[in-house]
């Protein structure tokens, strides 16, 4: 397969669609720009792009530096190395390599979503820093709550990704594809939750639950 006509027609169709949907969107929805910023009066929550709102939800339950270095860092290298890793080319360029790995995939997507929803309802409604809080009150702040505790739930859970793929024998480019699907399926579910499901003080709502915007 060459990349012309493979590759770039059906790019350029793609591009020509998203193109014609987002003219038609806009002669149906109205998207008016909101007043002139008042830095006397500042919304309530003043929220991230979209597309920072998986990092803003990280923010509410471990410390900002874990939260907005360390952790994306980390994973911005993880995704570095994947080539380097798995430098098998056979199957290249197929969905998920192998039935497999889509079962793979679909299994770690599942077990990602309800582990991400679980921590985030889990740190809301009981809270790291209340439980800490509870057993000494002064661990209640400080490294423990915020960056020993969240760094150790993030690698049992990761490392449960291995024990949870291992009966399905997988190869190395399986194994990558079941992180990179947890890494995604994570992002998008934090993005979902900080954008949808934070109302005013960025308290945790359902989406149909949302109280009206605070003038």
């Amino acid at each position: 397969m060459t990349v012309w006509p493979h590759l770039l027609m059906p790019e350029f169709l793609a591009t020509a669609l998203l193109t014609v949907g987002l003219i038609v969107m806009s002669w149906f929805i109205n998207a008016p720009l909101e007043e002139h910023s008042n830095p006397n009066r500042t919304p309530n929550p003043s929220k991230a792009p979209w597309y920072f709102m998986n990092l803003q939800e990280l923010l509410l339950h471990m410390h900002p530096g874990l939260a907005g270095v360390i952790v994306p860092t980390i994973i911005l290298i993880m995704l570095a190395a994947i080539p380097y890793i798995d430098v098998n080319s056979e199957e290249t360029g197929h969905w998920f390599t192998s039935p497999v790995g889509k079962k793979i995939a679909i299994v770690i997507a599942i077990y990602t979503t309800i582990v991400t929803v679980g921590l985030v309802v889990f740190d809301y409604y009981i809270g790291v820093r209340e439980l800490m809080g509870a057993i000494n009150p002064e661990l209640r702040t400080g490294m423990v709550p915020e960056v020993i505790i969240p760094t150790v739930v993030m690698f049992v859970f990761s490392y449960a990704i291995w024990f949870i793929i291992r009966p399905f024998k997988p190869t190395i480019r399986e194994v990558m594809i079941a992180y990179f699907t947890g890494f995604v399926v994570a992002w998008i579910v934090l993005t979902f939750i900080g954008t949808a499901m934070r109302g005013p003080g960025m308290e945790l709502y359902w989406p149909w639950a949302l109280p009206p915007r605070q003038a």
